[in-house]
């Protein structure tokens, strides 16, 4: 007597981050459904089969692909010190690093004393100059919090 044949219906969860949940429908065998990952494979594809008994046979094997994206790596600004200035010293450079390795961008929040363009802060008239340090991240990196140094422009 022929085994009665069995399929399996699995649909992917697609991009996932760290974790997923995955299930999958069998055959008429009533019998679980086995996941396992396909070692072999670079892409790391999940694989399913179906289980095999006395009246029915293995399901064919179904493989779906799930893109993985890992959870976004925190990041931090290290940004020194400013030293008072005088209006001489503009236009001046600031200076700063993200432990991503990505580039830093500033601004300030005191326009009228001063302005940034870039890595330089030109000084418009005295008083107290606050620089920010700012990195917005990517795909891999959260944004970084920001850090702002003041100084005296005189």
């Amino acid at each position: 007597m022929p085994l009665t044949p069995q399929t399996i219906a699995f649909t992917g969860p697609g991009t996932v981050g760290a974790s997923a949940s995955l299930s999958a429908t069998g055959g008429v065998s009533g019998n679980p459904v086995a996941f396992s990952v396909d070692t072999t494979s670079t892409a790391g594809a999940c694989t399913l089969s179906g289980t095999n008994n006395a009246t029915y046979a293995a399901a064919t094997q179904v493989q779906q692909s799930v893109t993985v994206n890992p959870a976004p790596v925190a990041q931090t600004i290290t940004f020194p010190a400013l030293t008072a200035k005088t209006l001489a010293q503009t236009p001046m450079t600031a200076s700063a690093t993200a432990s991503s390795g990505l580039a830093v961008t500033f601004t300030t929040t005191t326009p009228k004393v001063c302005t940034a363009g870039g890595t330089k802060i030109a000084l418009l008239r005295s008083g107290i100059c606050t620089v920010v340090a700012n990195q917005a991240g990517n795909s891999v990196y959260n944004a970084a919090p920001t850090v702002a140094r003041s100084f005296l422009v005189f």
